[in-house]
This record gives C-alpha cells, sequence and structure tokens, in this order.
C-alpha cells in the first residue's frame, strides 16, 4: 500500500514538472524553491534596444520563479527636425535619434511624352472632403486621370483613418497638397497684424491699424479702409460680430477688431496648435502666450520664440516648416502644393479706389509678393530676414500654389495674363509657378444648382453632356475655357471643393470624357510644373491647332451652340475645307496667343488669300489680361491683298528682357514676354500655319 502511494506521489510530480515547463499564465505551479509562487514578478531586461531602422528585443524574467519570455519591439522610425533657419532647409533637417540627414524627395515628374500638340488640365481639389473618396477618386481612376487633393490637417496627430485617405491619394497616382492646419487665411493676409494693447505688459509694439485708422475720416465719410463711418461693422465684416457703427468704435472695440485678424490673440486655439508643433519639430518650448521676455526684449516660448513683435509674418517660415515636417515624419510626403485657405474678409488699406493694401502709406500692395522686414536673423551675418509670402513658399519647397492671386488685387483693377494659369516653358519668361492663379471657372454649389437630378429627367443618358452645355452655365464656360486655352500652349488649371452629388458626378464624367475625346490629360499640379519649367519645346512648328480642329463640335455634333471659332481661336472666324485643306475664314477680327514661346529669331509664314491685314504682337508680363491691341508691343505688320493663295513670311525676334529690380506686382519680370498674338483682320483665309525657331 505504502509503495503502491510513494508511485502515485512521483507520478504527481512529474506531471508538476511538465506543466511548470509549459504553463505561461499567472501561477507558478513549480519552482526552484519547494512552495510555488502565486503570481510572476517580472522584471524587463533589455537583449537588443530598438533604433530608428531595426527592431530590438526585450527578455521579461520573473524574479521568482525564474521563468522567462522574450518580445521583439517596432523600430522606431526616424523623427526629422530642424532647429535653425537656413536658406537651404531640407539639407538641414535630420534625425534627433541617430542624426540620419533626410534626403529631400525629387517631385512628382510627368512621365509622358510633350510635344507641340499636347494638351493638359490640371484640377486640385480642396478640404480633402469625404466625396474626394467616394465620389472623385473612383471616377478619376475609371479615366486614367489624376488630380491633387489639399489636405487641412487641423490637429497634430493622424488617425488610421486619415492615414489610409492618405495612402489612397498616393497609391493611385495622385498628389497631395497643403490647405494648411487651420483653413483661414488672416495670417497670410494680415502679415502686420498684431491686435496688441501698448499698455499690456507685452505691448511694446505699435497697434496696427490704430484706433483713428478705424473710426476717423480719411476721406469723403470712410475711414482708411474705405468704410462708411456711418455704416455698422456688422453691416461691412460681419465676421467680426462687432455691431457699432465705425465712427463710435470705442478703444476696446478697436482693439477687438485688430485681436481678430492677429494669431497671436487668436481665440481658435490655432495658435496653441503651432506651438505643439513648433515645440515638436522646431526645438522651441513653452506657449507663446505670455512668453514675452523683458530681459530678452524678445518672446522665447512656442512658434514666437526669438521674434520681437508679434505680427503674423514673423512665423510664415516656421508654419511651413512644421508643416513639411509634420508630414515627411507621419507619411512620408513632401509638399509641392500650397492651396490658398478660407476667407475672413481682411480690411485692406483704402487708395484711389482700390482696397488693396497692407499698409497705411500704401507702400505695399494687398499682393503674396510683397515683402516685410522680420525681426529674426538669417545667415552667419546675422542679417534680418526681408521676404514676401511667396518667397517663404520657395524657400521650403513648394513650388506651386493654388489661388494664390498675382497680383492680388482685390478691387480687380489690375489682373494681368500671367495670373491665369501655368504657360508650356513657363521658365521662359516666369521665375517660378507660386505667381500664378488657379482658375475658378466653376464652383461646386452652382453645379448642383444649375444641373440638379431633375434637369436629367426625360431624355437619353448620351444627350446628358449636350443638355449641361446648352445651357450655356459653368460646363459650357468649363469646356471653352479648356478648349481654348490648351490649344494655345496653355495648362488650364482649376480648383474646387468636390460634393458627393449626381449633378457633380455627371458634371466631372462629361469633362473627363470631352477630355479623352480631345486628347486632354488630365494630370497633377505637380506633374504641370515639370512640364512647364523642365520640357523646353524650341523644335518644330510650335503653333497648336494648325487643322483648325473645334472640338466641342465634335464632341457634341448636333449642338447649335457651339462657337464657330476653332479651338484656341477668338472673333469672328470659322473653319472650312478648301481644295482638301483644312483653313481658317476670317470675317472681321480674329486673333489667336501662342503663349511659352522660345527666346531668339522666330519665323511665321502661312499660305493666305484676300483683303486684310495680320498683326503680330508680343505679350509681356505686366500686359492686362484683356489689354486692347493698341496696349501691346506691335511686332510685325502683314498687309493681305491677294485673290489666290499667296505664301506670306515674316521673321522677328523676341528678346529676353532683363530681370529688374525688385517690383511688388511682377517681381521684375514685367518686360518679360510671355507670348506672342496674332490677329487676322478683314476678309481672309488662311492656312498651313508654320511658327519656328531659326537662327536667321
Amino acid at each position: 500500500m505504502f509503495i503502491k502511494q510513494r508511485k502515485i506521489y512521483k507520478f504527481f510530480l512529474l506531471v508538476m514538472i511538465i506543466l511548470s515547463t509549459t504553463y505561461t499564465g499567472g501561477g507558478c505551479f513549480y519552482s526552484n524553491k519547494i512552495e510555488p509562487c502565486e503570481e510572476h514578478q517580472f522584471i524587463e531586461k533589455t537583449i537588443l534596444r530598438e533604433t530608428c531602422t531595426e527592431q530590438g528585443e526585450i527578455e521579461y524574467v520573473c524574479s521568482i520563479c525564474g521563468y522567462s519570455y522574450s518580445e521583439t519591439t517596432e523600430a522606431l522610425g526616424h523623427q526629422f527636425v530642424c532647429n535653425n533657419y537656413n536658406s537651404d532647409f531640407f539639407s538641414n533637417v535630420t534625425c534627433k535619434r541617430c542624426n540620419l540627414k533626410y534626403e529631400s524627395k525629387e517631385q512628382k515628374n510627368y512621365t509622358g511624352e510633350i510635344d507641340n500638340n499636347s494638351k493638359f488640365l490640371a484640377i486640385g481639389f480642396d478640404d480633402f472632403r469625404d466625396s474626394d473618396f467616394s465620389l472623385i477618386i473612383p471616377l478619376f481612376n475609371e479615366y486614367g486621370a489624376r488630380a491633387t487633393f489639399n489636405r487641412i490637417a487641423y490637429g497634430s496627430g493622424l488617425s488610421e483613418e486619415d492615414k489610409e485617405k492618405i495612402e489612397r491619394v498616393l497609391l493611385s497616382g495622385h498628389e497631395l497638397g497643403d490647405h494648411t492646419f487651420y483653413h483661414v487665411n488672416f495670417i497670410y493676409e494680415d502679415p502686420l497684424l498684431n491686435g496688441q494693447n501698448p499698455n499690456t505688459a507685452e505691448g511694446n509694439q505699435k497697434p496696427f491699424p490704430t484706433n483713428d485708422d478705424m473710426r476717423k475720416e480719411a476721406h469723403e465719410d470712410k475711414n482708411v479702409f474705405g468704410l462708411d463711418l456711418k455704416e455698422s461693422c456688422s453691416e461691412s465684416m460681419p465676421v467680426l460680430g462687432i455691431t457699432t457703427k465705425w465712427k463710435d468704435l470705442t478703444d476696446e472695440e478697436c482693439n477687438r477688431v485688430r485681436e481678430f485678424y492677429s494669431i497671436y490673440c487668436d481665440k481658435s486655439g490655432i495658435l496653441t496648435l503651432l506651438d505643439e508643433l513648433s515645440n515638436t519639430y522646431l526645438g522651441t518650448e513653452g506657449s507663446s502666450f505670455g512668453s514675452w521676455n523683458d530681459v530678452k526684449k524678445c518672446y522665447d516660448g512656442g512658434i514666437f520664440s526669438g521674434c520681437k513683435t508679434s505680427q503674423n509674418h514673423e512665423i510664415w517660415e516656421r508654419v511651413l516648416m512644421l508643416t513639411q515636417l509634420y508630414y515627411i515624419n507621419n507619411c512620408d510626403v513632401q509638399f509641392q502644393t500650397w492651396s490658398y485657405p478660407g476667407n475672413y474678409h481682411s480690411p485692406f488699406f483704402y487708395h484711389d479706389g482700390s482696397f488693396s493694401y497692407y499698409d497705411e502709406n500704401k507702400t505695399k500692395l494687398q499682393n503674396y509678393t510683397a515683402k516685410f522686414e522680420s525681426t529674426l536673423f538669417s545667415g552667419e551675418n546675422g542679417e534680418r530676414k526681408f521676404r514676401s509670402w511667396n518667397d517663404c513658399l520657395r524657400e521650403f519647397g513648394y513650388v506651386i500654389v493654388h489661388d494664390n492671386n498675382y497680383p492680388s488685387r482685390v478691387d480687380g483693377t489690375d489682373k494681368t495674363m500671367m495670373s491665369q494659369q501655368f504657360i508650356f516653358n513657363a521658365s521662359l519668361s516666369r521665375k517660378d509657378a507660386v505667381l500664378y492663379r488657379t482658375n475658378s471657372t466653376v464652383h461646386y454649389t452652382d453645379i448642383a444648382y444649375e444641373y440638379p437630378e431633375e434637369f436629367f429627367d426625360g431624355i437619353p443618358e448620351e444627350d446628358y453632356f449636350k443638355k449641361m452645355y446648352e445651357k450655356k452655365g459653368h460646363f459650357y464656360n468649363f469646356i471653352e475655357a479648356l478648349r481654348k486655352d490648351s490649344s494655345n500652349g496653355l495648362i488650364h488649371g482649376e480648383i474646387i471643393d468636390s460634393i458627393n452629388t449626381f449633378s457633380e458626378y455627371m458634371f466631372f464624367k462629361a469633362v473627363l470624357e470631352y477630355c479623352k475625346y480631345a486628347g486632354i490629360k488630365v494630370i497633377t499640379k505637380a506633374e504641370a510644373y515639370d512640364i512647364c519649367f523642365n520640357r523646353r519645346i524650341e523644335q518644330g512648328n510650335l503653333i497648336h491647332n494648325t487643322e483648325f480642329i473645334n472640338s466641342a463640335q465634335g464632341f457634341m455634333t448636333s449642338s447649335e451652340e457651339v462657337p464657330a471659332a476653332p479651338d484656341g481661336y477668338e472673333g469672328e472666324c470659322c473653319a472650312q475645307e478648301s481644295q482638301g485643306e483644312r483653313v481658317l475664314v476670317v470675317n472681321g477680327e480674329a486673333s489667336y496667343i501662342q503663349y511659352g514661346i522660345p527666346y531668339g529669331n522666330l519665323s511665321f509664314s502661312f499660305f493666305t488669300k484676300g483683303a486684310g491685314d495680320v498683326k503680330i504682337y508680343a505679350i509681356k508680363n505686366r500686359d492686362s489680361l484683356n489689354a486692347d491691341n493698341n496696349d501691346l508691343e506691335l511686332i510685325s505688320l502683314l498687309d493681305i491683298n491677294d485673290s489666290d493663295y499667296e505664301l506670306k513670311n515674316v521673321v522677328f525676334k523676341i528678346t529676353a528682357a532683363e530681370e529688374t529690380d525688385y517690383e511688388q506686382r511682377w517681381e521684375g519680370l514685367g518686360d518679360k514676354v510671355m507670348g506672342i498674338k496674332i490677329v487676322y483682320q478683314g476678309n481672309i483665309e488662311v492656312k498651313n500655319l508654320e511658327l519656328i525657331k531659326t537662327s536667321e
């Protein structure tokens, strides 16, 4: 009996040993101590420390029984930061953990072939709306079209949904653009405002604009903003939320006006967010609020660290720095495109009928090329920074801008030709693309208003596009602008907010179908930049649409609303067949513009008959968009008086005008030639057009 009990005990002991070697739970059934431990007491032991790129390993050992197991830890990933200002930002970005130097990404280039007949459309979609992903991206992918999607960040982190959306944009071949962290424009539109009271502890700055600027007469019963003194603030600027008449504003209310447009005094949390990002990526500490240091005579907290004033333009560069670093670290994207955010209707200074100046002395145009002196220093010599918003965009890697109105005259009195869209070979007459204004041919809310779902009732689907076109609304304007621009050597650019409606689906489906028919490639803004600035076209016939094609007629064959003028032409003209050739028939005046022509000697030849003349004008950067022919420089004049077709030829020279000293409207590029305008007058026919660069 006793022997049997001993055998049972040994068997039980053996089972306990086996269990103790395989059990990984809380209790310890066996240990080198005879008595088991009730719960493991683990001690962490780092076997291999993780790095930015390599996994680590940690061993967990029970201090009671010696049981152990190990786990791998994820690689940390690089955290790229920049702790100083430098004119070459990307060469000074390093990982704060391993000191790896950041390798700046090359811009996204257009990979296709281009020639003088290439045509392009570049569209940007703002706000990163849900409809971008439910409607626009699937539709564009179906047609092999690409676009730029401009994201608002709002917060300092990225959710899994955010990451998935960004990945979806990039994997589909589209571009991710910067629509700012807050989607309001006052920090850019009001560079001099600080909103501070000089009687406060931090207020060593002159209030701008002054109280008298706002409530006293500057001219004709109006204040310095051109606003009626007897009108309430809520009537002219409801966004302020002040009902007092301008002439009766109290000192406290005047301060509220200034504070509304000052990033330092903003109560929305924007500056708090910028401080957090600045502390993470730029090495600053603390909060900008209340950080004035009376000994150092500057702010020493948050994004305003080192600034001697809290004016909005002081932190322009840092905003762009931290934005680039945020996206580099979170999704390995380096921005090239900046998109103008929402409007706060800023009170610009009034002068000579124009609401177009930042400052009361009327020296700085409301213009993103207007330069401001910063209290921060630049370079080893300690010189002060003197830069515009456009300068900041350039310095920190942005090459393209949506809706950066140039020259940004809000009164509309001076809109130059160059402000409209990308130009092939833009480097011939441009410095870069931040000077361009994107077209806004269509407003997204108007699409549903003009073409509601019931608009399509009772007609076959194949006639949807024609009916939209014949309504003479936004679709008509879009197609007409696109067929003209793409045949003048331009890349037509658009910007829109998407909305998930049947109306918008049909609108963009029609646009994409037209582009497919007309051979127009739909590309991103970054690709458009590459085409314009890196693809020089100087060989062959530079004239587009030498066959005088009217693509709208071909796309909507039965529509009677299509203008007779061929693509790229305006005025009293049409195309006809004559002896097996396509000819342009002019009865009155017609014109064609060729943008992006090369410098040097150009030869223009054509066959013509009839009575009239052909004039060639130079279009310079400073020329107005709607300039009369008399306002342009006449290069050549040819008289036409032939009963049968005769060959005409003229050689003229386009000179590369020198860049002049800085000027706000054209940045010294006002005299650069950006294209030629060919004007046909009388009753003539022309064919076989050829514009080539020649050595003669």
